[in-house]
C-alpha cells in the first residue's frame, strides 16, 4: 500500500475537504481524490461520503482511520530511524505561529536548517486567531508545532515547553502629551484613555483586561489590530497608548516607554504540540535549533530571561 494513499486519506477525513487536504499536502487536488480513490479500490471499502459541500467518514471509515493514523507514524518512525544511522535528516514540518514579531527567530532557525539538512523541508502558517487558533491546528494535525504566548487556556492533549520570558510595558508616541512626563502614569490617568489593542481572545488582551480590571481602569478601546507591529504603529502615530514588549518599546524610535509601576504584566513565549501523536526527528530537529537561538538571545540580550527565572 502506497504510504501517499493514507497520507491523502488522513488529510482529507482532518479537514474534511480535498481543497484544504491538497494544501495542507501541497499536492494538487486531483492527485489526493487519485489517492483516496486508489485506497479505496484497495481496500475494498467505501471510506469517505463525498458531499456538494462536505466530505464526511464512513463508518468503515472512521474505523480505518486510528490504524492509518499509527501505520504512517510507524512508517515516519522507522525513516527518522534511519535517517539518523545515514547521518540525514528530510522531511516536512509544519509550524504555526503568531501573528507577532519573530520572538523565537524562526526565520533564523530555518535558514540553519536549510543549511544543516537540505533535504528538511518547514512551511510556516500565521495565525490570526491567537494562541488558541494555534492549538486547534496542532490537535487536528494541521500543524506539527505552534508557537504560543502563555498563559491561556490550554488542553490536556497539549504540550507546552516556555521558551522566552519578557516584560510588557504601557508606551505612547513621541507626540502624545504623556511622551515628555517622568513621573508615572496612573489607573485614573489611564482610565478613559484611548488604546491601542489586541483582538479578545489574544493572551495580551486577556492579560490587560484582567490587570486594569483589577484596578477598576475604566477601559476606552480605540483600536483593536492582530499584529504588535500594527499595535506599535498605531500607538506611533498617536492615535492612543497601548503595551508593546520591553524591547520594542526600546527599539522603536516612534515610541515613548511610560512608567506604571502600578502593573507587572509579563509574556512568555512557548512551544507547543500533541502529546497524543510522536514527534518526528524532523520536529524534534527543529526545536532544538529554536531553543538554541533562545538561548542565545537570552545570553545577548538583557530584556529577554529564561521563564524560570523570572
Amino acid at each position: 500500500m502506497d504510504p501517499r494513499m493514507l497520507a491523502a486519506f488522513i488529510a482529507v477525513a482532518e479537514e474534511g475537504n480535498f481543497t484544504r487536504a491538497a494544501e495542507r499536502l501541497h499536492l494538487v487536488q486531483s492527485s489526493v481524490s487519485a489517492s483516496v480513490k486508489a485506497l479505496e479500490r484497495t481496500t475494498g471499502l467505501r471510506l469517505l461520503y463525498r458531499g456538494t459541500r462536505a466530505v464526511t467518514l464512513t463508518a468503515e471509515g472512521r474505523s480505518f482511520l486510528p490504524f492509518a493514523r499509527a501505520a504512517m507514524e510507524a512508517m515516519e518512525a522507522a525513516q527518522d530511524s534511519a535517517a539518523a544511522i545515514a547521518g540525514g535528516i528530510g522531511g516536512h514540518v509544519a509550524v504555526g505561529v503568531l501573528a507577532t514579531p519573530d520572538i523565537v527567530s524562526i526565520a533564523s532557525s530555518i535558514a540553519t536548517l536549510h543549511q544543516r539538512h537540505p533535504d528538511l523541508r518547514i512551511s510556516v502558517k500565521s495565525a490570526l486567531g491567537g494562541s488558541l487558533a494555534l492549538q486547534d491546528d496542532v490537535l487536528a494535525n494541521v500543524l506539527d508545532v505552534c508557537f504560543v504566548v502563555l498563559p491561556f487556556p490550554q488542553s490536556p492533549e497539549l504540550t507546552v515547553e516556555p521558551l522566552l520570558t519578557g516584560k510588557f510595558v504601557l508606551a505612547c508616541g513621541t507626540s502624545h502629551p504623556w511622551a515628555g512626563r517622568s513621573s508615572a502614569v496612573t489607573p485614573d490617568e489611564l482610565s478613559g484613555a484611548d488604546l491601542v489593542e489586541f483582538p479578545r481572545g489574544f493572551t495580551l488582551r486577556d492579560s490587560t483586561d484582567r490587570e486594569l480590571a483589577a484596578r477598576g481602569v475604566t477601559r476606552r478601546t480605540s483600536v483593536e489590530v492582530p499584529h504588535l507591529d500594527l499595535i506599535s504603529s498605531y500607538v506611533a502615530a498617536g492615535v492612543g497608548v497601548g503595551f508593546v514588549t520591553e524591547w520594542v518599546a526600546r527599539d522603536h524610535p516612534g515610541l515613548v516607554a511610560l512608567h506604571t509601576p502600578w502593573i507587572d504584566m509579563h509574556w512568555t513565549v512557548a512551544a507547543a504540540w500533541a502529546n497524543t501523536r510522536r514527534l518526528s526527528l524532523a520536529t524534534e530537529t527543529f526545536l532544538e535549533t529554536v531553543r538554541e537561538n533562545c538561548r542565545r538571545a537570552i545570553e545577548n540580550d538583557e530584556m529577554l530571561f529564561a521563564p524560570d527565572a523570572r
